[in-house]
Order: C-alpha cells, then structure tokens, then sequence
C-alpha cells in the first residue's frame, strides 16, 4: 500500500512539474521520496523498493539540477 502511495505521489510529482508547476511537482516528489526511504530501509532485500527509491532520488537530481542547485543534484544522484 505503501508503495503504491509513493508511486503515485512520484508520477504526481513528475506531472507537475511537465505542466510548469515545479514547486508542486517538488513537493510531491520530496513526499514520494520519504516515502521511499522508509520502506528501502526497512525492507533492503526487496530489489522493488530499491529500485524505487533509486528512481525517487534520480528525479530530486533532475529537479535539483533545473533549480541550479549542481551540489545537490550530484548528492542525489550519488545516492541513487
């Protein structure tokens, strides 16, 4: 349940920030990624959620990079 919640919380994020609204689109990703850690850590032989999170952490990169924020995207990145 969990993980369908942060996969949609992901794709809302996503959405938004394609429709122009990147601090929404933000905010849902940043959820999605909380989300994500928890049930990773939690459950860190369960290759799904790592991938997931994986994929949480890219998008923040992306975001963090189209904000000028270069330092932070590769952080994310590195923990993706």
């Amino acid at each position: 349940m969990h993980g369908a919640l942060a996969g949609t919380r992901h794709a809302i994020g996503l959405a938004l920030q394609h429709l122009g609204r990147p601090v929404e689109g933000d905010q849902a990703l940043a959820a999605a990624l909380e989300t994500r850690r928890r049930l990773a850590a939690a459950n860190p032989l369960v290759v799904r959620w790592q991938a997931d999170l994986a994929a949480s952490l890219s998008s923040q990169g992306i975001a963090a990079n189209r904000d000028g924020r270069r330092d932070r995207g590769l952080e994310y990145f590195g923990q993706a």
